[in-house]
């Protein structure tokens, strides 16, 4: 059987019947027309695919070798799509097994999130466990130690507590003890010089906001008369107050040793002096009339007798002084005037501070300076009243003193016991006895520290 190109028909006739073979008058082609259309057909793929067909002197020959030409190409387009076949039959199971591997690959991955997920949350529970853990302890050793804490402080206050009331009940019997219009016992003077201390801390204390001065403000000359603020600065203002009240509580009772100054410079010291001169002169007609101006008072410190003379007569000015019923008597009024001069001084001073803040003194303040100055006046009584003499260390501007017993630094104390310095101002004035008044008459002991600002070392 052949392919029958022309017709579309199969054909069991061979070509062997010639020229004439077929039909001229009927309806069958011709070999001529049959020629025509071979070359037809070759002509319309010649100029696609096939060059070889330059001539057609045998157009059937032609036209096979175009056929065994296309079967060729056939068989090797059959060849190529069934080798791109088997590649690409290849290439998908290579992509399926990719596919598969990516599958698993994910699969793996999935896992491993999922794992790692349960591993994240189990730290987490694990790291929010032992910071509970670490809380709970902490919260256990803290109320322990609190515990342990309250238990100390609550051991400590009763011991202070136990310490005070022992304090408390021995001060009150050696506060007592004694009459007032008898000289005091070191014990006794001693608290009552701290407790003047403590008022003047109080009251200069730099808590009373009124009482600094105002950065970059500078004092009147008759407030800061050595320039300490200068040279320390505003910030020390606190120090210099207190040095200038201490210095006017100085001035109106301990202004003349032995209690002279009791009532004030001036005449009143005067006035007591001259009772002395009248008594010596009764018993001594030859005696030279001592003067406060000549500082006489060395009799006081050789002679006995007249230092007995000025214990009793101070215990007589006492007794008037605290009797309503010698309240208007003479001493009486020297008293009430000093008294009330020293706290116009006082009040003067702290009012022109506290004006440069634009304030004014507080009402609780007023009452400290008059505690204050009652308290002076009653320990300058006592340096009348004791029988051994009573002073102030009162060192002077520039002078050399050393950190101990005697003399403390103002903001430091004794924590550099044994240095030497120089003093700038004295912030508070210590307390010294001389001798017994009996047969010592010189023995120095220091019974509260004098306390001082040093000139700061350039």
């Amino acid at each position: 059987m052949s392919l029958n190109i022309f017709g579309g028909k199969k054909s069991d006739k061979s070509e062997g019947s010639g020229e004439g073979g077929g039909k001229r008058g009927g309806g069958s082609p011709s070999v001529g027309e049959y020629i025509s259309k071979i070359d037809e057909f070759l002509n319309e793929v010649e100029g696609r695919s096939f060059s070889m067909f330059k001539r057609r002197d045998d157009s059937l020959g032609d036209m096979l070798a175009w056929a065994r030409y296309a079967y060729r190409e056939r068989s090797k387009m059959e060849n190529h799509i069934n080798m791109q076949a088997k590649s690409l039959h290849r290439a998908s199971g290579k992509i399926e097994d990719q596919y598969q591997r990516m599958e698993n690959m994910q699969a793996e991955i999935n896992d491993l999130e999922f794992k790692r997920g349960r591993l994240v949350r189990e730290r987490d529970e694990l790291v929010n466990e032992h910071n509970r853990e670490l809380t709970h302890i902490a919260e256990l050793r803290s109320m322990e130690v609190d515990k342990e804490g309250e238990k100390h402080r609550e051991q400590v206050t009763n011991i202070r507590k136990d310490h005070q009331k022992e304090k408390d009940k021995l001060v009150a019997q050696l506060l007592v003890s004694q009459r007032d219009d008898q000289g005091w016992p070191d014990d006794k003077m001693g608290i009552k010089f701290r407790e003047l201390q403590r008022l003047m801390e109080s009251v200069t204390a730099p808590r009373n906001r009124e009482f600094l001065i105002p950065a970059g403000q500078k004092l009147p000359s008759h407030l800061d008369k050595t320039g300490f603020l200068t040279r320390a600065g505003n910030a020390k203002s606190h120090f210099w107050l207190k040095s200038t009240l201490w210095s006017i509580i100085a001035e109106q009772f301990f202004s003349a040793p032995f209690g002279f100054g009791v009532l004030g410079p001036g005449k009143s010291q005067k006035h007591l002096f001259e009772m002395y001169a009248a008594w010596r002169k009764l018993f001594d007609a030859n005696a030279v009339a001592a003067s406060p101006d000549r500082e006489d008072y060395a009799v006081f410190r050789q002679d006995v007798l007249a230092n007995n003379w000025r214990s009793t007569t101070f215990q007589y000015i006492n007794v008037a002084l605290t009797t309503p019923e010698q309240s208007h008597s003479p001493i009486a009024q020297l008293n009430t005037e000093n008294f009330n001069d020293t706290v116009s001084r006082i009040t003067r001073v702290l009012s022109e501070v506290a004006n440069l803040s634009h304030a004014e003194i507080r009402p609780e303040i007023q009452d400290q300076i008059r505690q204050m100055v009652a308290l002076g006046r009653d320990i300058a009584l006592q340096f009348g009243i004791q029988p051994a003499q009573m002073q102030l260390v009162v060192p002077k501007y520039g002078e050399k003193i050393k950190i101990g017993e005697k003399f403390h630094d103002c903001e430091d104390g004794d924590s550099f016991k044994g240095k030497t310095q120089s003093v700038d101002i004295v912030t508070a004035p210590g307390l010294e006895k001389l001798g017994d008044g009996r047969s010592d008459l010189s023995a120095q002991r220091a019974m509260v520290p004098c306390e001082i600002y040093p000139i700061e070392e350039d």
